[in-house]
């Protein structure tokens, strides 16, 4: 079976609610309906045993360019890397740096504060693409349709993530 991937609009603002009880701060989409299983695990529906088997972290440009308080993104994602781990044990935890390098520095120094203290955790990657695509939506270079990408976009994103996601599937970084 192919991996499993789990919505991720978890995560409102702050630090994640995955309690085990259904409740709507800890539902997708207003469904009422828990993401834990039995178990405390991450599941798409409810069932033990569907944990995802990646999860893909986007964060920051909304905090920065709502102007929050950067140590409170850093807090944020240092707690929801700890819930996530606790609560899906296997899956690979991919943390991307936005585009447009927003909270970078913060957002690398959660990653290394949770291995540092989660030594055994071997499945979280941080993918950056660095400043040049910064650079290359600073001058739109027909990539943007607003604050998100575009198709186009979304397809020279894409060609420069996926590989990179794949190949930490495939036991690489």
């Amino acid at each position: 079976m192919g991996p499993r991937f789990l919505p991720s609009r978890f995560h409102d603002r702050g630090s994640p609610s995955l309690s085990a009880a259904p409740s709507s701060s800890s539902s997708i989409e207003g469904n009422n309906r828990s993401l834990l299983d039995s178990k405390g695990h991450l599941s798409a529906d409810g069932q033990p045993g569907h944990e995802p088997s990646l999860i893909l972290i986007n964060d920051g440009t909304n905090d920065a360019l709502h102007k929050s308080n950067p140590s409170d993104t850093q807090a944020s994602i240092i707690q929801s890397l700890a819930a996530l781990r606790k609560s899906a044990p296997d899956a690979h935890i991919i943390l991307l740096i936005p585009f447009g390098q927003y909270y970078a520095k913060e957002l690398k120094h959660a990653v290394a504060t949770h291995q540092q203290t989660h030594p055994s955790d071997k499945k979280l990657t941080l993918i950056d693409l660095g400043p040049t695509v910064a650079r290359s939506l600073a001058v739109k270079n027909g990539v943007l349709g607003g604050l998100h990408p575009n198709d186009r976009g979304h397809d020279l994103f894409a060609a420069k993530i996926i590989p990179q996601v794949l190949g930490v599937l495939n036991g690489g970084k």
